[in-house]
């Protein structure tokens, strides 16, 4: 929860989600093919926002398979 995001859905209270450079770290490293998609997608659509040295530190820090980020993300 030290990373979380506050989103204000101006509605109710507001949530927290966890970072999308973890989300997507934390998919690849789950390691199914289902898995592998979601974090495909998610960094697909939010590439152009992602703090990619971020998103790189989770990776290390979550052990994950350089082939497996460069098969599934490809170079980031």
């Amino acid at each position: 929860m030290d990373n979380a995001l506050l989103v204000d859905l101006q509605v109710g209270p507001k949530l927290r989600i966890s970072p999308l450079e973890i989300a997507i770290a934390y998919k690849l490293y789950l390691g199914s093919d289902k898995d592998f998609d979601d974090a495909a997608h998610i960094y697909t659509i939010f590439k152009n926002t992602l703090d990619t040295a971020k998103l790189k530190s989770f990776l290390i820090e979550l052990s994950v398979n350089k082939a497996v980020i460069k098969r599934v993300l490809g170079e980031i």
